[in-house]
């Protein structure tokens, strides 16, 4: 429960104001930034107090980040030596700027809209969760959805509807439920024997994503989370933070440091974002840590013009659908990830605040310079 949530970095970021007005410019009402904040803010309980962006006492806990490491620090005024500037606050409206990220924590702990939202009202009478049910598909009437197919336990079941169905199955869920259902691609469907409900050649196109593009630097005398992650006394002192004090390393997920930048200065808004991490591994979620200093600026392009989809390979929900990100398949994305490196690299050894620490690009090697290998 509780969606990605539950399972992400626990890294609370809204969206650029540009962003919801231009939603707002394309006809959907009620979706600029003026709209929305008062829901961001309703949905807040900051920890920091009430102010003109942010609110309290909602289901939503938003804490300060609880940990900090020098290399982070440096890394903030490395980037401000070129003209990127620091940001106390990143939910604004201009996210331009670098500072550590604000987390859904609490205590320590994470937040996730199932905690915030589910939790408190989960014993309603007229409330029923399912857990471990999965969906086969959406039942229509003269084009009406009228109920929902699902599995629980091995068992077919069946739930009508009084009013309306919401569907929030996620990026891939949400195309993958309606395509089984009869809505998307005519020919898809009939390829995978559905009844067509509604031939729509956009369901399950135009997916994009933000690639994340990840240098790696060794340094001297700096500490990072590979000094902590190889020193067995460490690692009790950092567990002995977290349970007694609830700050360090264990409360944060998956970055520390947030960072939106121009990579041009002629742009209205910023296209790049960084995420660093005081940690540099080979293979991300497959090795363990390096046995030496470094760290990791994760930097990714905001505004992809590669363009991918989801397809059903049948009309079991429980086969997973093709699912086609199609990466760096355009010239200007390949030309923007190129330039985010070398805008990364210029970060780290072009200035004066990492000098005296002697940099090293491991990944990808500071010898490759052309865009097409970078």
């Amino acid at each position: 429960l509780g969606g990605s949530s539950s399972i992400n970095g626990m890294l609370y970021i809204r969206g650029q104001s540009n962003d919801y007005d231009y939603w707002r410019q394309l006809g959907n009402v009620g979706w600029s930034w003026e709209d929305v904040l008062p829901y961001f803010k309703k949905s807040e309980d900051n920890q920091q107090g009430e102010d003109k962006f942010h609110g309290v006492g909602g289901p939503l806990a938003v804490e300060k980040m609880r940990a900090s490491f020098k290399v982070l620090d440096l890394f903030m005024e490395a980037a401000e030596e070129f003209g990127y500037p620091k940001t106390s606050d990143f939910n604004t409206g201009n996210n331009e700027g670098m500072g550590y990220f604000p987390l859904n924590v609490k205590n320590g702990y994470r937040c996730s809209t199932a905690v915030g939202y589910l939790n408190p009202i989960k014993k309603r009478k007229n409330l029923k969760i399912l857990t471990n049910a999965h969906i086969k598909n959406i039942e229509f009437e003269n084009r009406k959805a009228v109920s929902i197919n699902f599995w629980k336990n091995n068992q077919l079941l069946n739930v009508k509807t009084n009013k309306e169905i919401i569907l929030s199955a996620g990026t891939v869920g949400s195309p993958h439920i309606l395509q089984v259902s009869g809505v998307g691609p005519g020919d898809l469907l009939k390829k995978n024997n559905i009844n067509v409900v509604k031939d729509h050649p956009s369901v399950g196109k135009n997916l994009h994503d933000h690639l994340m593009l990840r240098p790696v630097y060794k340094v001297k005398n700096l500490d990072t989370l590979n000094d902590i992650y190889h020193s067995y006394y460490r690692k009790i002192i950092t567990g002995i933070n977290f349970f007694l004090f609830k700050k360090g390393p264990l409360t944060v997920g998956a970055s520390y440091l947030c960072g939106f930048i121009k990579s041009d200065n002629h742009l209205e808004t910023p296209n790049l974002q960084f995420h660093v991490s005081p940690a540099s591994t080979d293979f991300l979620g497959k090795t363990t840590l390096h046995n030496f200093p470094a760290f990791t600026p994760t930097i990714t392009n905001l505004r992809p013009t590669s363009r991918g989809s989801i397809e059903i390979k049948s009309q079991d929900t429980r086969i997973a659908p093709k699912i086609q990100m199609n990466y760096l398949s355009t010239d200007e994305d390949k030309e923007m990830a190129g330039k985010s490196i070398k805008i990364t690299r210029k970060i780290v050894m072009n200035s004066i605040a990492f000098k005296k620490y002697e940099p090293e690009e491991l990944r990808p090697g500071i010898h490759i310079t052309d865009n097409e290998t970078l």
